[in-house]
């Protein structure tokens, strides 16, 4: 077999390998140019880089949504417009991404073009259909049109496929209907996260008993609500609504055992917190003056109770132990405390029962004893008709300089708090 070399002698091999030669060196240029361009559309900044940019690849509909991106954002005169024809542009150049039909559909929406807003939000719906974002925002559009029926089906649909927008499709849905919370949870079908969602927005408006009322008949025993349940026991705490705050269902906080009309932990089988304690719970401030804490050496029942001990020369500031319970506005009460005692001190030491509503005391103990048995210091008091709460606590009475040194140490445990007819 005879192997025939390839001549390139003649004119025409040689304009052809030219004309090859050059395409290939162009369409090397152009693509370089296009990846260039399109890599450098996610950095610009500046409106005229992207026009630049544009112009560079105008068939890459990147660079025409960068362009539309930062021309919306220049609020200068005639920007809005060119970024409502890069959308369009870019749009057209890609015509399955449904994420650009979204953007476009917001433009129009922006110029008042409302059928053209819709054919946008319709034409994203058919390539995205079972997306939330897209059922969102075809929702919303509807909702705002005054078209409630078709808008809630997709709010519906967008709320169950991502619960997160729950918030944002309640405060929506709320400001369209007026305030009606009832009717927005009807509309959405009595959904858990847009009740959670409404009842937050509620007691954010000071509507505590729809917002408790629209809490409690939904399952929020689930760690998805778990936030959610800390920022509404927090709005209610906040706005002295206690009584809300200890009935209210799924608290995050249960372990702390708080019940309305009750002393947590009153007979100290539990650690009692000078960091982290709930709301409910004991409290007893930092500091070193007098010690306090949970022992076994003395107790009326059970393993334990709270001693409180003096060494005698420290005349600071009494820190002493103080718990927060939620009642009933206009009861009466009992408050018992078992206590024995070895202290020795001019100064008196009681337990005070103040509102806490406005810290106004109530009520306050006859001086504590010193007894080797144990005694029952009992206090009776009426809460005020605008309180939900009341706070307990152990203090020292008025005293000056020496007058306030003590020895000794006293033990509580088993404190009752009893509602008198």
């Amino acid at each position: 077999m005879t192997v025939k070399a390839i001549s390139f002698d003649s004119l025409t091999a040689r304009l052809a390998i030219a004309t090859v030669a050059c395409m290939i060196v162009f369409l090397s240029i152009f693509a370089f140019i296009w990846g260039f361009a399109s890599a450098a559309s996610s950095n610009a900044e500046f409106k005229e880089v992207g026009d630049l940019l544009a112009d560079l690849s105008p068939a890459d509909p990147q660079t025409h949504f960068t362009a539309a991106s930062l021309h919306e954002r220049a609020l200068e005169a005639g920007d809005f417009e060119t970024a409502l024809r890069e959308y369009e542009i870019a749009a057209a150049l890609a015509p399955h991404n449904y994420l650009l039909w979204l953007r476009l559909a917001a433009a129009r929406g922006r110029a008042g073009d409302t059928t053209g807003a819709e054919a946008a939000l319709k034409q994203a719906k058919f390539l995205a259909p079972n997306y939330s974002r897209v059922q969102w925002a075809l929702g919303n559009f509807l909702l705002r049109e005054g078209r409630d029926d078709e808008a809630y089906i997709e709010l519906r649909k967008a709320v169950a496929g991502d619960p997160s927008l729950a918030p944002l499709a309640a405060a929506t849905a709320l400001q369209m209907s007026d305030g009606d919370a009832a009717g927005v949870s009807a509309k959405f079908q009595d959904s858990p996260p847009i009740n959670v969602a409404l009842a937050i927005q509620l007691a954010g408006q000071k509507r505590f008993d729809e917002a408790l009322d629209l809490w409690n008949r939904t399952d929020t025993v689930d760690e998805r609500y778990r936030d959610s349940a800390k920022q509404f026991r927090g709005q209610l705490i906040e706005n002295k609504r206690f009584v809300a705050a200890v009935s209210m269902k799924g608290t995050v906080e249960s372990d702390a055992g708080s019940v309305f009309g009750s002393i947590t932990n009153g007979g100290f089988e539990q650690p009692v917190k000078t960091e982290g304690a709930d709301v409910f719970e004991w409290k007893v401030s930092r500091g070193t003056y007098p010690q306090i804490g949970v022992t076994n050496t003395q107790k009326f029942s059970g393993n334990f109770s709270l001693v409180v001990l003096m060494n005698g020369q420290d005349t600071r500031e009494f820190r002493g132990p103080s718990q927060l319970i939620a009642v009933r506005p206009g009861a009466a009460y009992e408050l018992v405390v078992p206590y024995r005692s070895d202290s020795k001190s001019a100064a008196s030491f009681h337990w005070e029962v103040v509102s806490a509503v406005d810290g106004r005391r109530l009520a306050l103990s006859p001086p504590l004893e010193i007894t080797e048995q144990w005694l029952k210091a009992v206090t009776t008091f009426v809460v005020p008709p605008d309180a939900e709460g009341i706070e307990i606590r152990f203090v020292r009475g008025e005293c000056s300089g020496a007058k306030c040194a003590a020895t000794g140490s006293f033990w509580f445990d088993d404190l009752t708090l009893n509602a008198r007819s």
